[in-house]
């Protein structure tokens, strides 16, 4: 009797978010209207952008890390470069005290 009236239950929520009567008319209507708006437009592939690590003038052609401006192997290198340069600063701030 439980598994009665759980099934039911079940059955009726199935239905819940459907849409009936001039609403679904309506639902239809804007579905077609933007797959007409839609037809024949081309998408275009996201814009890839190109690592700006260059080296003895000779420029990376790799493709960057999402929100970067290097590569993966490129990254790495101008982290470890400035990490460097922070500590030859560093390095310069305590002799002068």
């Amino acid at each position: 009797m439980q598994e009665q009236n759980l099934y039911e239950k079940l059955r009726s929520l199935n239905h819940y978010h459907k849409r009936s009567g001039v609403e679904a008319v309506l639902h239809k209507k804007a579905l077609e209207r933007r797959a007409h708006a839609t037809e024949g437009v081309n998408i275009r592939p996201a814009h890839t952008t190109k690592c700006i690590f260059t080296e003895g003038g000779v420029k990376c052609g790799e493709r960057t890390l999402p929100v970067a401006k290097h590569c993966l192997k490129h990254i790495l290198e101008v982290r470890i470069l400035a990490v460097m340069v922070l500590f030859v600063y560093q390095r310069r701030f305590e002799k002068i005290k």
